[in-house]
């Protein structure tokens, strides 16, 4: 090899190792009962789904802007899912919870920002609500906001299963969480306040 050769090799070496590496979360929101159940407005839950490998997921952090940080534990396997009750572990009848964790005051029914980190304090997923929770949810059925590969929908509560295909959407509201997201937190972006 020739000396020039040589050091365009070694310079594009140096280029691709000081690149950013692409990151891509394996442990996503993925369903919200922002609204509760037809039970208790108090019964709220948040579902996470892990479409990689298994994680452990202790240190890492579930976040309620302006509200409260959730500290999760356990291992998440391969396609499985992570269940967060608000109150106690009557929230979804026959499903254990994963974790049951106070919302401090609950998700607030105009909007909220969730905020997923791992245990090194790495942002991994961001959901914006927008205003009254305009991805998903409604308040009078208690269908939930769920998660497709392209957007949000509101749907019946899926809890612990897959969600409801994209195809079946009511909405067509484009997705909000993950890494390359920030592009779409714009002023829909909420704080939290406290629920009665």
């Amino acid at each position: 090899m020739r000396k020039n050769d040589a050091i365009k090799f070694l310079l594009a070496v140096v280029i691709w190792l000081t690149m950013p590496i692409s990151v891509s979360a394996s442990v996503l929101i993925n369903e919200i009962a922002w609204m509760g159940t037809v039970t208790s407005p108090q019964d709220e839950w948040i579902e996470l789904k892990n479409d990689g490998e298994s994680v452990d997921l202790t240190g890492w952090v579930l976040t309620i802007e302006g509200v409260r940080d959730i500290i999760l534990d356990k291992t998440i396997t391969t396609g499985d899912y992570y269940l967060i009750e608000r109150t106690d572990d009557n929230t979804i009848p026959n499903i254990s919870a994963d974790l049951i964790s106070p919302f401090g005051n609950g998700l607030n029914n105009s909007g909220a920002t969730l905020i997923l980190k791992n245990a090194s304090g790495m942002e991994v997923d961001r959901v914006v609500s927008g205003e009254n929770w305009s991805i998903g949810g409604d308040n009078v059925t208690k269908d939930t906001a769920q998660r497709t590969a392209s957007s949000w929908l509101t749907a019946p509560p899926t809890p612990g299963v897959a969600n409801v295909a994209s195809s079946n959407s009511s909405s067509n509201n484009p997705p909000t969480g993950g890494q390359n997201s920030s592009s779409s937190q714009s002023s829909s972006q909420t704080t939290s306040t406290e629920k009665p």
